[in-house]
């Protein structure tokens, strides 16, 4: 179980899955091992993981409406 990421400024955190606005369009968690997004909406990747330059997105057929956000959990209706 992962006990500290890096968090902004590069100073260790723990892990905080609480999920907020990007200012992309997207939701990411507060604080992660790897970088993780979900979609706010529309037809991009429903939700990207990776890091660097080893990344996986998942798309869904179709778009996506804006999702519900509480705590950690995105749900798309």
């Amino acid at each position: 179980m992962v006990q500290r990421v890096r968090g902004d400024g590069g100073r260790w955190v723990r892990p905080d899955a609480t999920l907020g606005p990007d200012g992309q369009g997207r939701f990411v968690p507060a604080a992660a091992a790897l970088d993780l997004s979900f979609s706010g909406g529309g037809t991009g990747p429903a939700v990207t993981i990776g890091e660097d330059a080893a990344e996986l997105s998942l798309t869904w057929d179709g778009a996506l409406p804006p999702p519900s956000v509480s705590g950690a959990t995105a749900t798309y209706r």
